[in-house]
């Protein structure tokens, strides 16, 4: 089955890379489960890179807004009403899976966010039940997909975003239980031990904040252009290493990070930039499109202010009329960008001089950098990759 045509042509424009992992949507109906970082934006990134249309359920009180109303045609949107926004009844609520039913029942597919709520928070949002009565109330054979949204630097219109797909999670051992409340929390509890991994969230902020610390300053690229399945894959693997180091030797590490990330945005350098050869094959690649910009500025300036209103009219729709939670800044995790010791930058670059306590110093970016997922980092392997920083912290210098 094909995506959707609307979402891939929205997401060409909005995003500047658009990128998907994991296995394909196994046949027949799936609903697939995803987490909710990036408000109005997550439906359109995760429609643009399935392989195939699905409904998405969305909350009823976005079908008040008069402009929404073509977008929600588009997505093939199922109106949910939540008991947070008032008129919820049991008979609403029926409603809404009858309607998801009968799509599934059509073997088609169906999307949602089972945190119920957009948010910048480092952990998942404790999810809400209906995913699990869903799928178990479910009167023809389904498929849960479990799936991970991560972005670059969000703060940037044109940046990167990444669909993680995961295995289907099983339930076949739970049908046979009806919706009994052990069941529907057992089953709750797989779907977000099976979305986690595939996101850039976690529960133990400070080391998950210090692994996308480092993962930053060892992307070969700026946050537009990153790779994000490699820096997932890094956060991911060294959130564990981080947490087995002693306090004292993870305090320093944080102060040399911290410290390397002050210095960097002294100088005005990405991470990136630290250590690199810039051979002349690169500046003779980099050199006429240099050029053509320079030349051209005043003819690429209109389109510039052309997509600078709805991108931010996007964002006042969705501060507006979306629940984006509002944290404190440590909870935030959002690629904060540069992250390296103050040691001397050109012994090898910033990655190479933070990561003398997690990894070897004379490792080498290539794998990692091509998204391979590098070794663990106490192993002495290659660099760590991954990403769960959602919005980037507040002075960061990623893009």
């Amino acid at each position: 089955m094909k995506g959707s045509g609307t979402a891939r042509f929205l997401g060409r424009i909005w995003f500047r890379a658009l990128r998907r992992e994991g296995p394909a949507l196994p046949p027949g109906p799936c609903l697939i489960l995803l987490n909710h970082p990036n408000g109005l934006l997550d439906p359109l990134a995760a429609a643009a890179l399935l392989d195939r249309r699905a409904g998405w359920l969305a909350k009823a009180t976005l079908w008040k807004i008069a402009p929404l109303r073509p977008f929600l045609s588009a997505f093939r949107a199922i109106p949910v009403t939540r008991p947070k926004d008032g008129g919820a009844t049991r008979d609403s609520i029926l409603q809404s899976f009858h309607k998801v039913h009968e799509v599934l029942a059509q073997g088609g597919s169906v999307a949602m966010f089972p945190e119920g709520v957009s948010h910048t928070a480092a952990d998942l949002q404790p999810l809400k039940t209906g995913a699990a009565r869903m799928a178990l109330s479910c009167p023809m054979p389904l498929s849960v997909i479990p799936a991970g949204l991560v972005y670059g630097d969000r703060a940037r219109f044109r940046h990167s975003v990444l669909l993680r797909l995961g295995e289907p999670v099983p339930f076949g051992d739970l049908a046979e239980h009806g919706l009994d409340h052990t069941t529907v929390a057992e089953l709750t509890a797989r779907i977000r031990a099976a979305i986690l991994p595939l996101t850039l969230h976690g529960s133990d902020e400070r080391h998950l904040a210090l692994a996308q610390d480092v993962a930053w300053l060892l992307a070969e690229a700026p946050g537009t252009r990153v790779d994000l399945e490699a820096l997932r894959a890094r956060v991911r693997a060294l959130v564990p290493h981080l947490a087995s180091l002693p306090p004292e030797a993870f305090a320093e590490l944080e102060a040399r990070v911290h410290a390397t990330q002050a210095w960097l945005r002294a100088k005005g350098l990405r991470p990136d930039q630290v250590g690199h050869p810039y051979p002349a094959a690169e500046i003779g690649r980099w050199l006429p499109g240099a050029c053509f910009r320079l030349v051209f500025a005043a003819v690429l300036l209109p389109p510039s202010l052309l997509f600078w209103p709805p991108y931010r009219l996007a964002g006042w729709i969705a501060g507006r009329f979306t629940d984006e939670g509002r944290p404190d800044r440590h909870a935030e995790v959002a690629g904060r960008s540069a992250a390296a010791p103050p040691l001397d930058p050109s012994a090898g670059g910033a990655g190479r001089a933070s990561l003398g306590m997690v990894g070897r110093p004379g490792a080498s970016r290539g794998a990692a950098g091509r998204g391979a997922r590098p070794a663990h980092p106490g192993a002495g392997g290659g660099r760590p990759s991954g990403h769960p920083r959602l919005p980037p912290a507040s002075g960061s210098r990623r893009a």
